[in-house]
């Protein structure tokens, strides 16, 4: 009943209801397209809108960077959080080229095309995404040595003795390697890869 109240009331013409147009897509917002540098400036009245890319994937990836102890978030310089801004933005992407065995992560703290892509299931699909794959992993790669690079700054100021400086410092590249999933793509030694299983 209180339906149909509320459904004549709305068709009286007492209350003038104008809705905007909402369109759902699977491209890029204008928000996300300038933070990785593809567009001009936003407009001044435009509406920023989150799109469904900050997904659970790349806010673990920024939740896992900020709760890290290397980097304090307090800490946290423009260049720095941008960095960590694109690594956790094209996190949902590069889920998708691992699982499509066109990348996976290296011991030197990098993602990477892999080798043998001509080997791989999908390889077929790779030239239609090749560009694209391209792009992501040299911001990423970019994104991901800038954090790096803090990292090991930050570690210099803490008191530590070397042995165990050091020892942190070469766990640092290895941050994503460890974190690979089953059926992805890692670097097992120098230019030899595996799935992990």
């Amino acid at each position: 009943m209180k339906y149909i109240f509320v459904l004549l009331f709305l068709n009286c013409g007492l209350i003038n209801l104008n809705l905007k147009n909402v369109t759902f897509t699977a491209s890029p917002t204008a928000n996300e397209r300038q933070m990785v540098g593809d567009s001009k400036n936003l407009e001044k009245e435009g509406w920023l809108v989150s799109s469904m890319r900050t997904s659970a994937t790349g806010s673990s990836i920024w939740e896992k960077e900020i709760l890290d102890e290397d980097i304090p978030k307090d800490f946290l310089d423009e260049t720095t959080y941008l960095s960590l801004k694109n690594i956790s933005y094209l996190a949902p992407e590069l889920r998708q080229f691992k699982k499509k065995e066109f990348v996976g992560e290296a011991q030197n703290g990098e993602a990477k095309i892999l080798p043998n892509i001509k080997d791989t299931t999908n390889f077929k699909e790779f030239p239609k995404y090749k560009i694209r794959v391209e792009e992501v992993l040299k911001l990423l790669n970019e994104s991901r040595k800038i954090l790096y690079l803090k990292k090991l700054e930050l570690l210099e100021t803490k008191e530590l003795k070397d042995e165990e400086k050091l020892k942190r410092k070469n766990l640092i590249p290895l941050l994503y390697f460890y974190q690979v999933e089953d059926g992805e793509f890692f670097e097992i030694k120098k230019n030899k890869w595996s799935r992990k299983e």
